[in-house]
C-alpha cells in the first residue's frame, strides 16, 4: 500500500479539531458554574463588597470624631487633621474604584456585542474578524482600565501603610497619656482621701457643738457653772461663741465638699479621657485591618476585570499566531468565551457601584 502524505496530514488536522472541539466543549461546561468566568469566587458578593466598602468609609467618619474629641482634650500634637486627610483619600479611591468599574463594565460589554457577538467562527471570514478585533483594541478605554486599576490598587497599598503607621503613632501616645493619667489618678485620689478625712472631722466637731448646745440649752441659767463646764471641753466659753463656731465649722465644710467634688470631677474627667484614649486606639486597630481586607478584597475584585481587558489586548497577537484551521477554531472559541465572561464580570461590577451609592460617596 503507498504512503499518502496529504491524507495523512488531512487526517491529522480532523482529529486535532475533534480534540480542539472536545477541549471547548468541556471548557463551556466548566465556565457555566457561576464565578468560574470571571476568577471570582462563587462565595464573593459584589454587592456586599460595596456595602463592607461604605462600612469602612463610615468607621473613618466615626473615628474621625472619637480624635476630635482627644483633640480637644489633650494638647499638643493634634490627630484629627492628619486622619481627615487619609478618610478623605479613602473617599477619593472608592470614588475611583467605583467610576474605573463603571467604565469597566461598558468597555467589556461592548467587547461582547462589537466582537463576541459578531466574531463568525468561519475560517473564511478571518479577514472580517481580524478587523473587529483590530478597531476594538485601538480603542483607548482599555489601556485607560489597566493603568487606572494598577494606580488604584497601589493608592490603596499607600493609604493601608498610612493607617497602620498612623495606627502605631497614635497607640505609643496612649501608652504614655495612659501613664501620665494614671500618676495623676493616684494623686487625686490621695486629694479626695485627704478632703474626706477633712470632712468627716468637720462633722464630728459640728456634732459635737450641736449636742454641747443643745445640753446647755436644757439647763437652767443659773448653773452658768455647769453650762461653762460643758462648753469648755470645746474651747468655747459660751453658747453664742459655740453658736458663731458651728456656723464656722458648716462653712468650713461646704468649701470643704465644694473642693472635694472639684477633685472628684477632675478624677472623672482624667478616667474618661483615658477610656476614651483606649477606645479610640483601639478603633484605629480595627480599622486599620479593614482597611487591609477591603483594599485586598477591592484588589482581587479590580484585578479580575483588569485580566480580562489584558487578555482582550493580546488577541490581536494570537490570532496573528492561528495559522491552521484547529488553531482558528481554538482561537475563534477563546474570543467567544471570553465575550461570555464580560457578561458575568459586568453584572458583578454593576452590583457593587449599586451598593457604594455613588453620589453618597461624591458628596462626602
Amino acid at each position: 500500500m503507498a504512503f499518502n502524505l496529504n491524507s495523512l496530514v488531512s487526517d491529522i488536522n480532523k482529529a486535532v479539531a475533534n480534540i480542539s472541539d472536545t477541549i471547548v466543549k468541556q471548557a463551556q461546561t466548566a465556565l457555566s458554574v457561576p464565578g468560574v468566568l470571571t476568577g471570582i469566587a462563587p462565595s464573593s458578593d459584589p454587592h456586599q463588597l460595596g456595602t463592607d466598602a461604605v462600612g469602612v468609609a463610615q468607621s473613618f467618619d466615626h473615628a474621625e470624631n472619637e480624635l476630635q474629641t482627644v483633640d480637644q482634650a489633650n494638647p499638643g500634637r493634634k490627630w484629627q487633621p492628619e486622619w481627615d486627610g487619609y478618610r478623605l483619600r479613602y473617599y477619593g479611591l472608592i470614588h475611583d474604584t467605583t467610576a474605573l468599574a463603571t467604565l469597566a463594565s461598558q468597555y467589556l460589554n461592548d467587547f461582547k456585542h462589537l466582537v463576541s457577538d459578531k466574531f463568525n467562527p468561519d475560517v473564511a471570514a478571518w479577514e472580517a474578524n481580524r478587523a473587529l478585533i483590530t478597531n476594538f483594541i485601538k480603542d483607548p478605554r482599555g489601556q485607560q482600565i489597566l493603568q487606572s486599576t494598577a494606580a488604584s490598587s497601589q493608592g490603596f497599598t499607600d493609604l493601608r501603610r498610612s493607617v497602620e503607621a498612623f495606627k502605631d503613632q497614635f497607640s505609643a501616645f496612649e501608652v504614655v497619656q495612659k501613664a501620665d493619667f494614671d500618676i495623676r489618678t493616684k494623686q487625686l485620689q490621695g486629694d479626695i482621701d485627704a478632703l474626706q478625712a477633712e470632712i468627716a472631722k468637720s462633722q464630728s466637731t459640728a456634732a459635737q457643738l450641736e449636742r454641747a448646745i443643745k445640753s446647755a440649752l436644757g439647763i437652767n441659767p443659773l448653773l452658768s457653772w455647769l453650762i461653762a463646764q460643758i462648753l469648755s471641753g470645746l474651747g468655747v466659753s459660751s453658747v453664742d461663741q459655740a453658736r458663731r463656731l458651728l456656723d464656722q465649722t458648716y462653712k468650713e465644710e461646704a468649701e470643704l465638699r465644694d473642693k472635694k467634688n472639684a477633685v472628684d470631677a477632675e478624677a472623672r474627667d482624667v478616667n474618661q479621657r483615658s477610656a476614651t484614649l483606649q477606645q479610640v486606639q483601639h478603633a484605629l486597630a480595627v480599622l486599620a485591618n479593614d482597611v487591609t481586607d477591603i483594599a485586598s478584597r477591592l484588589d482581587r475584585f479590580a484585578q479580575s476585570w483588569s485580566d480580562t481587558c489584558h487578555d482582550i489586548s493580546l488577541l490581536e497577537a494570537e490570532m496573528t499566531n492561528a495559522s491552521d484551521s484547529a488553531s482558528k477554531t481554538s482561537f475563534a472559541a477563546r474570543v467567544k468565551l471570553l465575550g461570555e465572561s464580560t457578561t458575568v464580570l459586568s453584572a458583578a461590577m454593576d452590583a457593587y457601584v449599586a451598593a457604594i451609592n455613588v453620589p453618597w460617596v461624591v458628596t462626602r
